[in-house]
């Protein structure tokens, strides 16, 4: 099922991620907040980097 392609992505590979998870509730929190996370960073660079042009 996993690719190779995942793994130049800069979060790791969400299925292996989800796979190998033991589903606690807590964990699973900060596994999405953290990646929400990384995706404000990576958005505020976008439109930092837009308005920049």
């Amino acid at each position: 099922k996993i690719k190779k392609e995942h793994e130049t992505s800069p979060l790791p590979s969400d299925e292996a991620t989800i796979q190998n998870f033991p589903f606690n509730k807590f964990e699973l929190q900060c596994f999405f907040h953290g990646t929400s996370k990384f995706l404000n960073k990576l958005m505020q660079k976008a439109y930092l980097f837009h308005e920049a042009l």
